[in-house]
């Protein structure tokens, strides 16, 4: 008798139900996610301009179709191969210096490689990330920046989008 009171007890440990770390569901579930983006308001030549902020692009990127509609001009050309959002790699087009992107009223002048795309985007990577000393606030949802002394909070969304409507 005493046996099956101990095997009982056994069977209904192995019965319960696995509560799984709730990281690792997440972990599990992240293939179905969409990619996460974070994007911002800023301002070129006073045309507003919804920037992606990308902490994994070392460089800042424009496309083509963007600089038509804000009247901008290729600086100089360059023969650099830039790899994508979506992992393909692409000739960059050219540069441009000195673009005056405002934010939260802080005027940043940054380089911008241009690339083609269908879409209208502003990709701000780690040069620029680097050079406003950007930091994001994941909990307030706010980019906060640090440009030459001056200080400015910007709002962020952080938005589900497809890989491949970035650029």
């Amino acid at each position: 008798m005493k046996y099956l009171d101990v095997k009982r007890a056994i069977l209904k440990v192995y019965q319960r139900s696995i509560i799984k770390d709730p990281m690792v569901l997440m972990a599990e579930n992240s293939h179905a996610r969409k990619i996460t983006a974070i994007q911002c308001h800023v301002r070129i030549k006073s045309n507003p301009v919804k920037a992606i902020v990308d902490t994994e692009a070392a460089i800042s990127i424009i496309t083509k179709p963007l600089i038509k509609k804000l009247e901008l001009r290729i600086d100089s050309p360059l023969k650099i191969i830039v790899v994508i959002a979506n992992r393909k790699k692409e000739r960059a087009l050219g540069q441009i210096h000195n673009i005056p992107l405002v934010i939260q009223g802080i005027l940043v002048p940054v380089t911008l490689q241009i690339i083609d795309s269908l879409n209208k985007t502003l990709q701000l990577g780690m040069d620029w990330y680097l050079m406003t000393n950007a930091k994001v606030d994941f909990e307030y949802k706010e980019l906060k920046i640090n440009y030459k002394g001056k200080r400015a909070v910007a709002k962020i969304s952080i938005e589900g989008i497809r890989k491949d409507v970035i650029l």
